[in-house]
């Protein structure tokens, strides 16, 4: 290192302000208003609330943590906290914030699941050289990280490309101004619904297991697991397979519930669990890459949100009204031209994800230097 460099255990070097501050439950979270909401999930803004008495009594920039999904947040403008688990982080004098938050995003924080991670930060020890030395760290992985942003963009624009030839080949859904059948979900399935298959506190089986995330993000996911034992050998009908429309049983988020979508393949070591509920459907009826569009869209969501029961917060959906939704069964050969079509647009979607993974490894290397003084 070409400058003095300084270490500090986390709890000397940040600051954890969190108390005294309001936070919002999922249920008061508006998609437009006044002031955002910051929560723990990958957003930066999760929603919005009217309620200027929730604002956070922090001065920002600030660095938000969430203490059950293990992401970091850079926040500068005011705003409300959202849900549990969000930690509020200030460095000391003499800590740069955006450097803070670009040395936390490199730090190795194991997965425990949807327990709590906090503990887990208090043990790393803080480097960090001179302010000067700080921010100009923080500006080359800032700029780094904004060609990881643009291309993330980018996907998300060709991921719209599909809803676009949807709504070109089959208008919209809502209005239905083509005259396509409906049918219920239960009327095109080929196996009943069924739940999956949680771990046991006593279980002695070994398996991965999916968590929520796998299937609430804007495509499925399988690296979103986590270790489970179970009471004994997982049936078959509980492990993954790309033939079964896995859908979110319940969240805190009512946007999220019932979201849902096809494995991307089989898989015999993970099993899906209780909190989600597994559709196979008629393939006489039903093409895959169909399904999907048109159950994540508005018209499946207006059906889905008014029937999600809440308790204590957590939003649920159960199999009985998730059978009476009614989707539209327009001919197979039109289904399986809109599948060829974003079959086309998922190879332009790979071939950003491949560059993407790129910049995601430079942009590791460049935080592995940079806090080593090499940078």
């Amino acid at each position: 290192m070409s400058v003095a460099w300084k270490t500090l255990p986390f709890e000397q070097a940040l600051m954890d302000v969190s108390a005294g501050n309001v936070k919002l439950q999922t249920d008061e979270y508006l998609p437009h208003g006044n002031f955002p909401i910051v929560d723990q999930g990958k957003a930066l803004v999760a929603g919005y609330s009217d309620d200027p008495s929730a604002l956070a009594r922090v001065e920002a920039p600030i660095i938000v943590f969430g203490d059950h999904t293990r992401v970091f947040k850079y926040v500068d403008f005011p705003f409300c906290i959202g849900a549990d688990g969000v930690r509020l982080l200030r460095p000391i004098d003499g800590i740069d914030t955006r450097y803070a938050f670009q040395f936390l995003n490199a730090a190795a924080i194991p997965s425990a699941g949807y327990s709590r991670h906090f503990k887990f930060l208090k043990r790393i020890e803080v480097s960090f050289p001179p302010l000067d030395e700080q921010r100009r760290i923080a500006a080359i992985l800032d700029q780094a990280d904004e060609l990881r942003r643009a291309r993330r963009k980018a996907l998300q624009l060709i991921t719209s490309y599909a809803w676009a030839n949807f709504v070109e080949i089959f208008g919209d859904p809502i209005s239905n101004q083509m005259g396509w059948d409906h049918q219920r979900v239960l009327d095109t399935l080929e196996l009943p619904l069924r739940n999956g298959v949680s771990p046991s506190s006593t279980g002695t089986v070994a398996r991965m297991v999916l968590t929520l995330s796998a299937v609430t993000g804007a495509e499925f996911d399988n690296t979103w697991v986590k270790e489970g034992v179970f009471a004994g050998t997982p049936p078959a009908e509980k492990l993954v397979s790309s033939s079964d429309f896995l859908v979110c049983r319940g969240n805190g988020n009512l946007n999220l519930v019932g979201r849902g979508f096809f494995a991307n393949g089989d898989n015999a070591e993970i099993v899906f669990p209780d909190t989600m509920i597994a559709a196979r459907f008629s393939p006489k009826l039903l093409e895959p890459i169909f399904v999907e569009t048109l159950w994540n869209s508005s018209f499946v969501r207006s059906q889905i949100e008014p029937m999600a029961r809440t308790t204590n917060g957590t939003f649920k959906i159960n199999q009985t009204a998730l059978e009476g939704i009614r989707l539209l069964t327009p001919p197979l050969d039109l289904q399986r031209a809109f599948a060829a079509r974003v079959t086309e647009i998922d190879a332009l979607k790979a071939h950003h994800r491949a560059h993407l993974a790129r910049l995601d490894a430079l942009f590791s290397a460049l935080q592995h230097r940079a806090f080593r003084g090499e940078l």
